[in-house]
């Protein structure tokens, strides 16, 4: 169920120039400049996955980005390594994914539709693993964190970006049932740093797109747009307590 509606979601938002036109205004130099992914990712947050790739040599490094949307940042990521993998549970980004490594002529990229929970690739196939507000998805986490260390190689490095609550790293490894899964499956938290203090450019955003509402309804319907709304509210309410965080982690075992 929570495929289909993440598919539904993602359908709909790939029609939206407006919705994109948000966190493009918004985040200015800090927009990850990958032209229609869909993402409130941050450059910060690609270029620590662009060290982390690069940390192996050129010709071992294989990356695999789950939850890859329309592909930008996969095919942006294979500019630094041998291989890198596509995989979303959306035919349609996955589609357009697809025809954008065509276009562009990247021959070192693939995309196919798949799930955390299941990855179809080999033992230790990857070097580096990123998900980019998109673990959040993962659930059950046991599940997701066991796949994850299966097709990623010792002393491989996973690079994620979610929503979660504002703690130190010693507390987090202890109680948040992702970091949790993911030290159980073999992974090291090797550090948390909050992209956006206090929230701040993440609400601009929703300002951004509350002042777009007529051209975003007329776009994905007002029922999508209400649904950001209220997680707009969310965090808003609890920005003192959540952040959004760039968390990497290492398989260990």
């Amino acid at each position: 169920m929570l495929n289909d509606t993440y598919n539904s979601v993602y359908n709909c938002l790939c029609r939206s120039a407006s919705f994109d036109d948000a966190p493009r205004a918004v985040l200015g130099d800090e927009y990850s400049g990958i032209d229609g992914q869909l993402s409130y990712v941050r450059k910060r947050e690609v270029e620590e996955c662009v060290m982390r790739i690069g940390e192996v040599p050129l010709h071992l490094a294989n990356v695999l980005d789950v939850g890859c949307g329309t592909g930008g940042f996969t095919l942006h990521f294979a500019g630094f390594a041998k291989w890198a993998a596509g995989v979303d549970t959306s035919e349609t980004a996955i589609a357009v994914a697809q025809d954008r490594a065509k276009r562009i002529d990247v021959s070192n990229a693939a995309f196919q539709t798949a799930s955390f929970d299941h990855l179809p690739f080999e033992n230790e196939s990857f070097t580096t693993v990123t998900a980019l507000d998109s673990i959040q998805h993962a659930r059950p986490f046991h599940d997701a964190a066991v796949e994850l260390s299966r097709i990623m190689t010792v002393g491989g490095t996973l690079v994620f970006t979610n929503w979660l609550w504002r703690a130190p790293l010693e507390t987090l490894v202890l109680v948040d049932p992702l970091y949790t899964s993911l030290i159980q499956a073999g992974l090291r938290i090797v550090s948390v740093t909050d992209t956006d203090p206090g929230l701040i450019d993440q609400i601009k955003i929703y300002i951004a797109l509350a002042e777009r509402k007529a051209e975003i309804e007329r776009e994905i319907g007002p029922e999508l747009l209400q649904m950001f709304m209220a997680d707009a509210r969310h965090i808003a309410e609890k920005r003192k307590d959540i952040q959004r965080a760039l968390t990497v982690a290492v398989k260990e075992q």
